[in-house]
């Protein structure tokens, strides 16, 4: 019993953890972001989708170091095209 409440207290640490850094990666990026939506992937994962007008900014790799530091991995992928984002911008707006 006293395992399981350990790990389910871990597990909970966990998403605090991966949600603050996703926060933090969001207000990095508003100022650069066109569209920004937090997307849940597989356990223990956090997505970020950003849709920028160009290159990233160079403080994201400063960012990926300092969160990689904290255990949390920033791989950044793309350039996706713009139409990759209709499905949000149209949950958003009739949301």
């Amino acid at each position: 019993l006293l395992e399981r409440r350990l790990e389910r207290a871990r597990e909970e640490a966990r998403a605090r953890h991966l949600d603050a850094a996703a926060t933090r990666l969001q207000v990095a990026l508003a100022d650069h972001a066109r569209a920004l939506t937090p997307a849940r992937t597989r356990a223990g994962m956090l997505g970020v989708n950003v849709l920028l007008p160009g290159a990233p900014p160079p403080s994201l790799e400063n960012m990926a170091s300092e969160l990689d530091a904290t255990g949390v991995s920033l791989t950044l992928s793309g350039p996706w095209p713009p139409y990759a984002f209709a499905r949000e911008a149209l949950a958003h707006a009739h949301g």
